[in-house]
Parts: C-alpha cells; sequence; structure tokens
C-alpha cells in the first residue's frame, strides 16, 4: 500500500508458483477493511519467481527492496540477495516490514562484506493483518496502521509518504510492546 501509495512499481518475488500465476493474471488485488469492508484496488502489480534469472536485473533497478514473510523467514532469502548486496554500486534501502526489535538490522548481520551503500532501514510496523484463508489475493486489515522508520538511515533521500520518520526508534518500539 505504502509503496503503491508513493507511485512505485510493484514486483512481488515468492516461491509459490500458483500465487506468482495468480497475481500475474489479475496484476491488482483489493486490501479490505476487516471492520468497514471498505476496499482499496492496489494496481499495476506482477510477480516473479524467487528463482527467476529476472531477479537481478530487478534488484538492480529496486531503490527499495522490502519483507514481509517473517522474521524467521528472511535467512532463505540470503543466498538470493548476497551477491546484490556485494557488487551493486548505487544506494538501495532494505526495508523488513516484519514484527520484531530491529529486523532489518538484524536481517543485514546475514550477509557478509555488505556495501556501504545498501541501507538496511529498520521500522516499528503496527498494523493488524489477520491470518484469513482465501482462495484469492486479497488482504483482510485492520483500517489502522502506522510505520515508523529510523530517520538517521534514509539521510539525503526522499521520504516516503505514509511512513513517519523519528530519531528515537526505539522509543516507538517499546510503546508498541508496552
Amino acid at each position: 500500500y505504502i509503496f503503491y501509495k508513493n507511485d512505485f512499481e510493484i514486483i512481488f518475488v515468492d516461491k509459490n508458483q500458483e500465487l506468482i500465476n495468480k497475481i500475474n493474471e489479475e496484476k491488482q488485488y483489493k486490501i479490505i477493511d476487516i471492520n468497514t469492508k471498505k476496499e482499496v484496488i492496489i494496481n499495476n502489480v506482477k510477480a516473479i519467481s524467487l528463482e527467476d534469472a529476472k531477479l537481478t536485473n530487478y534488484l538492480k533497478q529496486a531503490k527499495y527492496i522490502t519483507t514481509a514473510l517473517g522474521s524467521g523467514n528472511l535467512k532463505f532469502l540470503v543466498p538470493y540477495f548476497e551477491k546484490h548486496f556485494q557488487n551493486y554500486s548505487k544506494t538501495q534501502f532494505v526495508l523488513c516490514f516484519e514484527n520484531g526489535y530491529r529486523i532489518s538490522s538484524e536481517f543485514a548481520k546475514l550477509f557478509s562484506n555488505i556495501k556501504a551503500n545498501i541501507k538496511f532501514v529498520d521500522l516499528v510496523v503496527d498494523r493488524i493483518i489477520p491470518n484469513k484463508k482465501t482462495n484469492n489475493i486479497d488482504v483482510f486489515v485492520d483500517e489502522y496502521f502506522e510505520v515508523i522508520a529510523d530517520k538517521n538511515i534514509q539521510k539525503g533521500s526522499k521520504k516516503l509518504y505514509l511512513i513517519d520518520y523519528c530519531n528515537n526508534l526505539d522509543a516507538y518500539t517499546f510503546r508498541k510492546l508496552l
């Protein structure tokens, strides 16, 4: 939603070929509020396989790489991203939209020899996405959400609409946890 609202091209990367096919067939999905049933259509999306040879080219073109697969699963991305993170020369931001404390920083520790231009931005994410099984690609969410990013990592870069930036991310993290 955030990247859609900021006019970025959205490319999902997954291992589930059935899901990839569905996204590419529909080219859109809905975000549905679980309380009000209000729908927002996110269009012009596509998906590729984690094993697709084009992944390298997409990574080179991306200013932002985001994750939302559960912090325990991030380690499985390392073989796919390691070479890219060692060789890429432009500034690129990695944002892990995961529950937990400084997950982007923890993800960075899984890589060896990352170049300084790859910036791992820690976030506090507060949005309830219930585990609701459906046969489609729509996402059910709670209307309220908040995403706070560490302001110090993205100095000199355009701020993203719908993300709040702060100097003391720990204060927001502890507020969420308490």
